[in-house]
């Protein structure tokens, strides 16, 4: 396969990853405190609030077969890595970072576009993450070692 659809893999594969970490542990804080307050409530009123329970448990459930639905594929996605490729990924990812925050880009909305590149290529063979890397400069060194590694 390309070095370069490999790499983009990678990195969309480490973007994902990173994102779903902080959507899992964002989404069981606010469960364990829907859960907190219910319990506060059943004990001051009555017992019968804890049957408000079952739909935040319900949606938290459903969230978290979604979670690792998108983990799994998100893992499947990821070519063969080392600690070396995964290194370079990730330092690809923090400058993509700071070039969206730059611009106020949202998170997701790069999730959106390198997804997007991995699932229907672009016909000119335009990616995302080839726009940002066609300037010469740091992210295109960075870029262009992580496609050697492959």
């Amino acid at each position: 396969m390309n070095s370069s659809i490999l790499a983009v893999r990678a990195v969309t594969s480490e973007y994902a990853k990173q994102l779903l970490w902080l959507a899992l542990w964002v989404g069981l804080t606010v469960y364990g405190i829907l859960l907190l307050l219910i319990g506060w409530i059943a004990s001051s009123v009555s017992n019968w609030w804890w049957l408000l329970a079952f739909v935040p448990s319900l949606i938290m459930t459903i969230l978290a077969i979604m979670w690792l639905i998108i983990w799994v594929l998100a893992r499947r996605l990821a070519p063969e890595m080392n600690k070396e490729k995964k290194k370079a990924a990730k330092t690809i990812i923090d400058h993509i970072i700071r070039l969206a925050e730059h611009v106020g880009t949202p998170k997701f909305i790069i999730f959106y576009r390198l997804v997007k590149d991995v699932v229907s290529p672009q016909a000119a063979g335009r990616t995302y993450i080839g726009e940002l890397t066609s300037e010469p400069g740091e992210l295109h060194k960075e870029f262009e070692q992580l496609r050697r590694l492959f």
